[in-house]
C-alpha cells in the first residue's frame, strides 16, 4: 500500500464521515487528501469578481474544471459528495470510485437533503460505484481498513 500511485475516489451520504475517513485513509498511507466541495469553493472564492457576472452554465463549466483538475492530481484521495458526484459523472468514467454505504440513521443533520431522498441515492451508488463498503458503524478506523481490504 505504501508506493499507492493511482487516485482513489470516496463518496458517501454523509459528508462529515466521507470527509473523516477519507483524510485518515490518505494520511495512512502518505497519499493526498483532497476534499472536492473545498477545492470548488476555494476556486469560487478566488474568482469573487467574476461570481456576480456568472451564469449557471458558467458555473457548472467551472465546477467541471475544477473536478477534472482533482482527478488529475496524482496519489491522492479524494473525498466526493454526492451531489458533486452525480452532476458529473462522467468525469469520473474509469476511476475507482469506493462507496461508503452506511445505514440511514448514520446521517447526521447537516444530511438532511440525503436523508430525504436516501433510498434513491442509496441505489444510484450502488449502481455506478467501482465498489460498495458496508459500514454498520461511524467508526472512522474500521472504515480505513474496510476501504484497504478492498483495494489491495
Amino acid at each position: 500500500m505504501n508506493n499507492v500511485q493511482a487516485n482513489i475516489i470516496l463518496v458517501s451520504l454523509n459528508e462529515n464521515f466521507g470527509k473523516i475517513v477519507s483524510n485518515l485513509f490518505a494520511e495512512q498511507f502518505s497519499m493526498n487528501f483532497i476534499n472536492c466541495r473545498d477545492e470548488l469553493a476555494e476556486d469560487i472564492a478566488n474568482n469573487k469578481i467574476l461570481l456576480s457576472h456568472f451564469t449557471m452554465a458558467d458555473l457548472e463549466n467551472r465546477e467541471e474544471s475544477v473536478l477534472a483538475n482533482c482527478i488529475e492530481r496524482k496519489n491522492a484521495v479524494l473525498f466526493l459528495p454526492y451531489d458533486l458526484y452525480r452532476r458529473n459523472k462522467l468525469l469520473f468514467n474509469g476511476q475507482t470510485i469506493i462507496y461508503l454505504r452506511l445505514d440511514k440513521r448514520y446521517l447526521s443533520e447537516k444530511d438532511v437533503i440525503s436523508s430525504v431522498s436516501f433510498t434513491t441515492r442509496d441505489e444510484y451508488l450502488k449502481n455506478y460505484a467501482t465498489k460498495v463498503i458496508r459500514l454498520d458503524s461511524l467508526d472512522d478506523k474500521v472504515a480505513v481498513q474496510k476501504i484497504k481490504g478492498e483495494i489491495k
